[in-house]
């Protein structure tokens, strides 16, 4: 379910990062932060959707694109919708220019990972993102490991989401799902959080709602 990369891809996912973050555009809000003043990643996230180019999601369902198969959209199956690699892409480019130009975090499209499996052997793992201070050794928050974020077009879910196994989210992994219509005019969000960082021991939290209607004029949004 958690997509790791290979180390041979990472030197052509940093060039194409690179050539992206190049259209400057910094979000003009503040960062969302919970009780204690720490970042509030899922508002961050909610945030950063939010100012997707609308044009570079409504055209990946028409270009590089992937078929729906069996699931639904808008009522059919084996519809076209975007690549992974488009939402993947603006996120980077949206925390990028908005967290580290203006706030001066770290995005790093790729963490490395080493731990001891239990074959006894090493094992290197690459998530996709993560986000940290300049002055901190660990990051403040692991994208696709710690935070499972999904992107579908597949109708009712966010109304009826998958969720992972019980015990992965008492272990802490949070899971937030993001639908959008053809056109990236509107767009619900339903998710689960552990934020053990406020209430250690709580239960999982869920949120859902409208997150915007018309792009650029978000609502729920921290």
């Amino acid at each position: 379910m958690l997509r790791k990369r290979k180390a041979t891809d990472t030197s052509v996912i940093s060039l194409k990062r690179q050539h992206i973050t190049l259209e400057s555009f910094f979000p003009e809000v503040d960062i969302s932060l919970r009780i204690n003043k720490s970042m509030d990643i899922l508002g961050i996230v909610k945030q950063a959707f939010c100012f997707f180019n609308q044009n570079t999601i409504a055209q990946e369902s028409s270009r590089p694109y992937k078929s729906s198969n069996n699931l639904l959209v808008d009522s059919k199956p084996n519809m076209n919708v975007p690549r992974e690699s488009v939402y993947d892409a603006e996120m980077y480019r949206i925390l990028f220019n908005w967290l580290t130009k203006v706030y001066h975090y770290e995005i790093i499209g790729q963490w490395h990972l080493e731990q001891v499996g239990e074959d006894g052997g090493h094992h290197h793992l690459y998530c996709d993102l993560t986000i940290k201070k300049k002055e901190d050794s660990n990051p403040i928050a692991i994208l696709e490991l710690v935070w499972l974020i999904h992107f579908s077009r597949e109708d009712d879910i966010t109304k009826k989401p998958y969720w992972p196994s019980e015990e992965l989210q008492k272990r802490g992994l949070n899971v937030i799902h993001f639908w959008h219509d053809k056109g990236f005019k509107n767009a619900f969000m339903s998710a689960r959080v552990k934020d053990i960082s406020v209430c250690p021991g709580c239960e999982q939290k869920h949120s859902e709602g409208h997150v915007f209607g018309i792009v650029g004029h978000c609502k729920n949004a921290s």
